[in-house]
């Protein structure tokens, strides 16, 4: 899984937890893994965000959020979403806000997190399923798509309301804006 790009060089996440660059990359200096960095709960890792200002790195998996130093590649800690394990499906993250976004499948919402804190704000209801989540820090607009046939929800980052449904022919899946 690509967490963050930079100059053509990529960090990934193994599904074995393991932080890595990719080959033939410029990220560090050399193309090997750059930690092992053992996560709670141990299984069920989809969904994974880089805040490349704060330098943190967030996992979701398990029942909740695992808060990386992307610094010194040690956990900073890991704390529990209030869902069932192996529903935080995708997590992006708004630099400019510091805010970080966590899907949960389990009751269709949208979990929204303070950076700074780790504390959670809103859980904002976008639909059943939500699969997938992207965040435009241009506009501060989150875009939440489901895994089946709703429409694609729109996010306001201000008031964390839904403020528009976009409708599709099918299920779609997204990835970050830019």
């Amino acid at each position: 899984m690509i967490l963050a790009e930079k100059n053509n060089a990529r960090l990934l996440l193994s599904v074995d937890n393991e932080l890595f660059q990719d080959p033939g990359s410029s990220w560090t200096t050399s193309d090997a893994i750059v930690a092992h960095i053992p996560l709670a709960g141990g299984q069920n890792y989809f969904g994974a965000a880089v805040n490349p200002i704060t330098n943190r790195i967030y996992v979701g998996g398990g029942n909740g959020l695992h808060v990386i130093d992307g610094n010194t590649n040690s956990l900073m800690g890991s704390f529990g979403l209030g869902i069932p394990i192996g529903f935080p499906i995708a997590v992006a993250v708004n630099s400019r806000t510091n805010r970080i976004y966590v899907t949960n499948l389990a009751s269709g919402t949208l979990i929204v997190v303070d950076g700074l804190t780790n504390g959670i704000l809103a859980q904002v209801s976008v639909g059943r399923d939500p699969w997938s989540v992207a965040v435009n820090p241009e506009t501060n607009r989150i875009y939440v798509a489901s895994g089946t046939d709703d429409p694609i929800a729109v996010v306001d980052g201000e008031s964390n309301s839904v403020i528009s449904a976009v409708s599709t022919a099918m299920p779609v899946h997204i990835s970050r804006c830019t």
